[in-house]
């Protein structure tokens, strides 16, 4: 299995937050220069909040509830989620627009000035 890929997995293992309940790796595929691969988990995560945090911190591609029909929700938990959410969107919103100011300036660097 790709080592990175694996590094990712053991470091969800030893996280506090949740528990792997089960894993499968696909075995990476060449596709022209770069390898593609997958990672399916099942985890146990106790809380809206931690189930968040797992989804901010490792951008799952997908998320499927399984033991739970319906959520009852206190609304400081519900509230603390989407907090946490609001501040990494605002983080890279942030980000994004000091690399967007940064590209804009070397472009104007490297750009040959119209001699009027």
């Amino acid at each position: 299995m790709n080592s990175t890929l694996q590094k990712v997995v053991e470091k969800i293992k030893t996280t506090k937050n949740y528990e792997v309940v089960s894993s499968y790796q696909e075995e990476p595929i060449k596709n022209e220069k770069i390898f593609s691969a997958f990672t399916e988990l099942e985890l146990k995560i106790d809380t809206l909040q931690n189930l968040f945090l797992f989804c901010f911190d490792y951008l799952p591609s997908s998320v499927e509830i399984l033991d739970k029909t319906e959520l009852n929700l206190q609304t400081k938990d519900f509230s603390n989620g989407l907090n946490d959410m609001l501040l990494r969107l605002h983080r890279y919103h942030t980000g994004i627009a000091n690399l967007h100011a940064a590209h804009e300036k070397l472009k104007e660097e490297i750009t040959p000035q119209e001699k009027h």
